[in-house]
C-alpha cells in the first residue's frame, strides 16, 4: 500500500545528511528514498565544509555581527584570539587563545573599552588600525592603563590583537566580529554545525543545498544545469539582499563649509 504522508508534521531537525542528500538529488546521484553510500555521502560532506569554508570570508554571507566580551590580560602583547581557551585542550597541539573563539576572525569590524564609572559600564570605542599604521608606530613596547588603539594581525589558526599602548589593567574590551556558520564534523551534525540548533537563519539552508548541488555537477560528471543555477542564484541572493547594507555617510552639518584647505598631490605624497 501506498505511504500517506501526516496530516500534520512536527518541525524537521535537518542535519548534514538532510543537505547532502537533497543535493545529491537535485544532480540526479541519488533518487528520492534512496540512502546515500558511504564514500559518496563523505565526498558530499567534504564539499559542503569547503563551501561554508569559502562562505566564511565573505561579508555578504554573514548574518549577524557578535560583540564579544573579554578580559585584557596585564601587561600582555599580543592577545590571541581563536579556537581553544587557556582551560581548554585545543586540537593538534595549537597554542590556546587568550580570547576563546571557534575561529579567528577573518576582520575585526570594531573594538572599545569598557570601563566602570558609578557602578554603569560605559564604551570608549577604540580605532581599528592597519598594518601601515602599525609598521610606523615607532614604541611598540609603551605600556598604559588604557589602551587607546587596537592593530588586529589576521593570523592563523589564532589572531593577534596589539592593543597599544599595551594595558596594565585588567579591563574589559568588546570586540565587533563576524558571525561564522560552523564547519560540520560528522554527517549527521545539525545544520547548524556540531553540537548547535537543527536550523539556520532564514534562506541559508535553501542557498546552502542548492549551491551545493551546483558544485557537485563538475565532479558527478553532469553537465551544467540551467534551471538549478538559476534557482541557487535566487537563494543567494535573498542571503545577499539582507546582509548588503549601505555604509553610513554624513557631511559638516548636512553642507559643506567654505574653508581652504591644504593641497595635497598623491603623486608625489607631499602637500603644495
Amino acid at each position: 500500500m501506498p505511504t500517506i504522508p501526516p496530516v500534520t508534521q512536527n518541525p524537521t531537525p535537518y542535519t548534514a545528511l538532510d543537505i547532502c542528500t537533497d543535493a545529491a538529488i537535485e544532480v540526479g546521484l541519488i533518487s528520492p528514498g534512496e540512502v546515500l553510500d558511504g564514500d559518496t555521502g563523505q565526498w558530499i560532506l567534504r564539499k559542503l565544509n569547503y563551501l561554508i569554508n569559502y562562505w566564511a570570508a565573505g561579508e555578504q554571507y554573514v548574518y549577524s555581527k557578535q560583540f564579544l566580551l573579554y578580559t585584557l590580560v596585564p601587561n600582555l602583547s599580543p592577545h590571541t584570539i581563536g579556537p581553544g581557551g587557556p582551560d581548554s585542550n585545543p586540537p593538534n597541539n595549537q597554542i590556546p587563545a587568550t580570547f576563546p573563539l571557534d575561529a579567528r576572525p577573518v576582520l575585526l569590524e570594531s573594538a572599545a573599552v569598557v570601563l566602570s564609572q558609578g557602578g554603569t559600564d560605559i564604551d570608549v570605542p577604540i580605532p581599528v588600525e592597519d598594518d601601515d599604521w602599525w609598521a610606523q608606530n615607532r614604541i611598540k613596547n609603551l605600556t598604559s592603563t588604557i589602551p587607546t588603539h587596537v592593530y588586529y594581525s589576521e593570523d592563523w589558526p589564532n589572531g593577534s590583537l596589539y592593543f597599544w599602548p599595551i594595558p596594565t589593567v585588567a579591563n574589559q574590551v568588546r570586540l565587533e566580529v563576524w558571525t561564522q556558520l560552523k564547519e560540520f564534523q560528522a554527517i549527521n551534525d545539525p545544520i547548524g554545525g556540531p553540537l548547535q540548533a537543527a536550523s539556520m537563519p532564514q534562506a541559508y539552508r535553501t542557498a546552502l543545498m542548492l549551491t551545493l548541488a551546483e558544485s557537485l555537477q563538475p565532479g558527478a560528471r553532469q553537465s551544467a544545469n540551467a534551471q538549478l543555477s538559476m534557482m541557487a542564484a535566487t537563494a543567494r541572493r535573498a542571503i545577499f539582499d539582507n546582509n548588503n547594507t549601505a555604509p553610513r555617510i554624513s557631511t559638516n552639518d548636512g553642507m559643506a563649509k567654505n574653508e581652504r584647505h591644504t593641497r595635497f598631490n598623491f603623486l608625489t605624497g607631499q602637500p603644495w
